[in-house]
């Protein structure tokens, strides 16, 4: 290393790869602690001669409806727009439109919660 800038890039690359791959991995981790903690006390439950009923059999399944399309929708939607923005300002409008695809995903997770589930319940309801 002949001037300490170098030094500062390896540095910096070091850690963007760090964050990059190490970001999505603790995420992960935290979700199957999280539904290891709630496994672990309907074991419990049942060691102890408990009745286990379906509200809690029902918490270690992932959200559906429209409350979890809508947290879908937003977060894709605060992915995409500033990654849109950065990318249009950074390298012009050609690379943006790889951008608006987290766009586009969030705006179908919001349709289906406008639109999708109302289906579902006049299906369930005409039967």
């Amino acid at each position: 290393m002949e001037n300490p800038s170098e030094g500062f890039i390896i540095i910096i690359t070091i850690s963007s790869l760090i964050i990059t791959f190490g970001a999505p991995v603790l995420i992960f981790y935290i979700f199957y602690l999280a539904k290891r903690r709630k496994l672990e006390s309907v074991i419990k439950l049942v060691e102890l001669g408990g009745e286990v009923k379906p509200e809690m059999l029902a918490m270690l399944e992932s959200a559906k409806g429209p409350v979890s399309d809508m947290r879908r929708g937003l977060v894709w939607l605060a992915i995409g727009i500033p990654l849109t923005l950065a990318l249009l300002l950074q390298v012009g409008a050609s690379q943006a439109v790889f951008g608006t695809i987290p766009i586009l995903i969030g705006v179908a997770y919001l349709v289906m919660m406008k639109y999708g589930h109302n289906e579902s319940r006049s299906e369930s309801h005409s039967v």
